[in-house]
């Protein structure tokens, strides 16, 4: 089955929240987020491809480490994404599988479906867990890096990733 191509174009002054929702209102007024390519392409296990990479600031980068390492981020809306086996362990009641510490947030699996109580307070922390589905790859586009000091956008810790 041929995957689906999810293109987030970047710019200069994007933040990581940008990379992953946007925050906007409805007719109503009401605050809504709404997911950027590379969260639909995340849940949805398209291939998402970041045009662009050389123009984001370090800090911004370093949103997408945890992603392309871990296969693990927390979203702005306070969901969190993990990994598809950690979400299944999760969902088997297995919550220590998510990481020590860490709270998990976001839901697609039953409270019911393993060892978790309906109404639990780990049934609760599941209701803001989804997972990452396995098919979602990331490329990322760039322009090498230039001569100049502030053109070199590659650094070591980046260098991993890519």
């Amino acid at each position: 089955p041929q995957r689906k191509v999810y293109t987030l174009h970047v710019y200069k002054d994007m933040t990581s929240r940008d990379l992953f929702q946007r925050r906007s209102t409805d007719a109503s007024g009401d605050t809504r987020w709404e997911s950027s390519p590379l969260l639909t392409a995340a849940l949805e296990g398209g291939l998402a491809v970041i045009d662009g990479l050389q123009r984001l600031r370090p800090d911004t980068l370093a949103a997408l480490q945890t992603l392309c390492s871990d296969r693990d981020v927390d979203l702005p809306d306070g969901t969190r994404l993990c990994r598809h086996d950690r979400f299944q362990s999760a969902c088997a009641g297995d919550l220590a599988s998510l990481g020590a510490g860490r709270l998990p947030l976001g839901h697609l699996c039953s409270p019911t479906s393993g060892n978790l109580q309906e109404g639990s307070p780990d049934a609760e922390q599941l209701r803001w867990l989804r997972p990452i589905h396995p098919e979602f790859r990331l490329v990322a586009l760039a322009l090498p890096p230039g001569q100049k000091p502030a053109e070199q956008w590659l650094s070591a810790e980046l260098l991993p990733l890519f």
